[in-house]
């Protein structure tokens, strides 16, 4: 018996772990713009969906994430992507007082940084 539970917890950490590294930014969440090569769309749009941009998601306002390789990728509001499954509740409706989105950037390997400014006094 003891055999069997363990197995089962086993079983369900595995299964948890493979839905914590699947992707929850979804195709259609986000819009691409100012691109300056529309080919570039489809890889461009495949590596955010791996990102995985929701903490930068809000509730109800769009936000513009801007990438050092000269285009925007704005997601849409929570509110509006009920039909994509995406529960509004768990998002903010505002950043905290004095945060900064950062810069964004593709590296060589596929990856995505993150570039924050500091500002002085």
């Amino acid at each position: 018996m003891k055999h069997a539970l363990f197995l089962g917890y086993m079983f369900l950490s595995l299964l948890s772990f493979g839905q914590a590294q699947e992707p929850t930014t979804k195709l259609n969440t986000f819009q691409l713009e100012n691109l300056q090569n529309k080919e570039l769309n489809s890889l461009y749009s495949e590596r955010i969906i791996k990102g995985n941009f929701e903490s930068f998601r809000l509730k109800n306002t769009p936000i513009v994430l801007v990438f050092e390789e000269g285009f925007q990728c704005i997601l849409l509001p929570a509110n509006e992507l009920a039909q994509f499954g995406i529960d509004p509740s768990g998002y903010l409706e505002t950043f905290p007082d004095h945060f900064l989105l950062p810069i964004f950037h593709f590296t060589e390997n596929g990856g995505i940084s993150a570039v924050y400014t500091k500002l002085g006094k």
